[in-house]
């Protein structure tokens, strides 16, 4: 979703249990990440609530700061991921 008044493309993904064959959540977070251009968007906030797969919730910060986002856990079950573009 953008809001063209600030320009952030918000994202909110939930319950994610799986990927599909031959997804990563690296090519999930470029995907979004492309839309957010396409729209304009100068921020992305990317929220993953009620997470249902372990692997996901167990990403590393520095594995995001890599792609450069900051990743802050939210919930037990919930994170977000932030970028500017």
């Amino acid at each position: 979703m953008q809001t063209p008044q600030s320009g952030v493309y918000t994202k909110t993904i939930q319950s994610l249990a799986s990927l599909s064959e031959g997804t990563s959540l690296v090519q999930l977070v470029k995907t979004i990440e492309a839309e957010a251009k396409t729209a304009g968007a100068t921020k992305i906030v990317i929220e993953g609530i009620e997470i249902v797969n372990k692997k996901i919730l167990t990403v590393n910060p520095k594995a995001a700061a890599k792609l450069g986002y900051t990743l802050e856990r939210t919930s037990k079950t919930s994170i977000k991921l932030v970028k500017q573009l």
